[in-house]
């Protein structure tokens, strides 16, 4: 009868540290979950902020881009104006020439 009451206090004992065990387990899984949980959230956030950035940096880059077409329109305008004041300043050269020429000649 004894070693049928230690048999019975051991396997009352075993079942009170499986209980225990089977707690502290269920506790670390609710924890890993939380956790599992917390880093989609997360990485859901970064992948948002992500493609945010990314959108933005192409709307920067498309900006730049029309700005570096307005400028080289801007530059070759200004060139083109700059070739042609030279070709009118060396028309104008020319004429005063012929006109300092022709003033030469009537003035002897």
């Amino acid at each position: 009868m004894r070693e049928l009451e230690n048999l019975l206090a051991k396997a009352k004992a075993d079942k009170d540290e499986l209980l225990h065990d089977t707690a502290y387990l269920t506790q670390e899984i609710d924890r890993v979950k939380e956790e599992k949980a917390k880093t989609q959230q997360d990485r859901l956030k970064l992948e948002e902020i992500s493609r945010a950035t990314t959108d933005r940096i192409r709307c920067d880059i498309r900006d730049g881009l029309a700005i570096k077409a307005d400028l080289e329109a801007s530059i070759y305008k200004t060139k083109r104006m700059q070739q042609e004041q030279q070709e009118e300043n060396g028309r104008l050269r020319t004429y005063l020439s012929k006109c300092k020429d022709d003033l030469d000649k009537a003035l002897r």
